[in-house]
């Protein structure tokens, strides 16, 4: 994910420089660039962060509609807001992730279609636990759902 240099960032006290240096390393290039020109100007976005393994139990295609849902019933937050959403691939179930993440895929699309760059979707086999630190040291929220969980 590239966030080891957050922590040196804000470790050095600069709080700003760890903003950019992790916006940079947690969000694609489109996206992290409207982000980043937002917060220049002193708008910038709650991010919520969310790390989700990509099966069905999971409910990850739930999550994404009610973030769908959010913009429906309250629009004036799509300036305000953008969801970090990791997926983490499994090898336990192939064809469950396979239709998860087509379904995943679809729903992010859409998403961005309708409300413009208001989601970050990557996939990762494994988010360590610096990378993880990292990226909750720059979330404003951590949004943890499970429709089950073992």
């Amino acid at each position: 994910l590239g966030l080891m240099r957050a922590d040196a960032a804000v470790n050095r006290g600069k709080p700003k420089d760890a903003l950019t240096t992790a916006r940079n390393g947690i969000l694609g290039p489109s996206a992290s660039q409207t982000n980043l020109q937002q917060a220049n100007v002193g708008e910038r976005r709650q991010m919520i962060v969310a790390i989700d393994e990509v099966e069905g139990l999971r409910g990850l295609g739930l999550k994404l509609l009610a973030f769908d849902r959010l913009f429906t019933d309250y629009a004036y937050l799509r300036n305000r807001v953008i969801l970090k959403q990791i997926g983490l691939k499994l090898d336990s179930r192939p064809d469950d992730y396979q239709r998860c993440h087509n379904e995943v895929k679809g729903l992010v699309q859409r998403i961005l279609e309708k409300w413009g760059p208001v989601i970050e979707y990557e996939e990762h086999t494994m988010v360590g636990l610096s990378d993880r630190l990292a990226l909750f040291q720059n979330a404003d929220v951590y949004l943890g759902t499970s429709v089950r969980t073992g």
